[in-house]
């Protein structure tokens, strides 16, 4: 008997130590939805590493009660076995403390698909949470369970060949951000890429950033291959800027391997200007470059 109730004692503790965990983790919200979600894709299949277009909608609720704090939307995206495999955590366009009853929030969403080793059909799941406590709010839409709306599926397929780059000459090492959702590179004023020429057209995407601040007059920037000049762009703001362009097969030119120049016109050097000890000569500030064929 003793036994048993032992026995029983440690299973009770091991059931409330799940439950305060799944709760920590974002469990069941309490009150009635807050809003509808859905999500359009660009395309249903994408290679990894490509880019991928995701439009939201919250139509929010008609007896909402007034939300108080400011919950982030999270985008988890999982494979076949629900597993998930990479996010894309984010602040909604209209902060969650101004939704109004009967209000529709729409924003969109470019995503570079990380460089995760998976290939096959992903579902899209998208939730509200408060950063400080994990708490997460009911929505109306496909509930798999912790408050998170299946809202998509989208097929992974493999890079193709031409989309492998090779950073060569003029580039420094990679940034990230704290949260790891993102990096960049600087180049030193000349940053050379090159890829596999894909034999005929070919999506460009370049996303870049300048430094109008340290400079008299914005930076002059410019994609070219060979003594093709693809682009040319003035970095008069430090927010990035997507270049998104289709390469023609006679721009990319003949080449097995293709030599994609990112050339800035002037830069600076952060020591030089009171900013520290970094004594790197830095250009322009290059978020992604991807190319796939078209």
């Amino acid at each position: 008997m003793e036994r048993t109730v032992r026995a029983v004692g440690a299973s009770l503790l091991v059931l409330a130590t799940m439950l305060l965990a799944a709760a920590g983790c974002g469990g069941g919200a309490s009150g009635p939805p807050v809003a509808a979600v859905n999500l359009r894709l660009d395309r249903t299949s994408v290679p990894i590493g490509g880019p991928l277009e995701i439009a939201f909608r919250f139509d929010v609720s008609p007896d909402l009660v007034p939300i108080t704090d400011d919950y982030m939307v999270f985008v988890h995206v999982l494979d076949n076995n629900g597993e998930r495999i990479w996010n894309d955590d984010h602040q909604p366009a209209t902060p969650t403390s101004d939704w109004e009853p009967g209000q529709t929030i729409e924003y969109s969403r470019r995503i570079m698909v990380p460089l995760y080793p998976y290939i096959g059909d992903g579902d899209i799941a998208v939730g509200l949470y408060l950063p400080s406590t994990g708490e997460r709010l009911a929505l109306a839409g496909d509930h798999i369970g912790q408050n998170a709306y299946r809202t998509a599926t989208v097929t992974f397929t493999p890079q193709h060949e031409s989309s492998f780059l090779v950073y060569e000459e003029g580039w420094h090492g990679a940034e990230f951000q704290p949260d790891g959702q993102a990096y960049w590179r600087w180049t030193d004023g000349r940053g050379v890429v090159s890829f596999q020429n894909p034999r005929g057209d070919a999506r460009l995407m370049v996303e870049v950033a300048g430094r109008p601040n340290v400079f008299e007059t914005p930076q002059e920037f410019s994609l070219r291959i060979g003594d093709r000049v693809l682009e040319e762009l003035t970095l008069d703001t430090s927010e990035p800027v997507m270049i998104d362009r289709t390469i023609t097969a006679a721009e990319i030119g003949s080449d097995d391997v293709v030599r994609l120049e990112l050339v800035v016109d002037q830069t600076f050097i952060p020591s030089e200007l009171g900013a520290g000890d970094d004594a790197r000569e830095l250009g322009a500030r290059v978020l992604s470059v991807y190319v796939e064929p078209i």
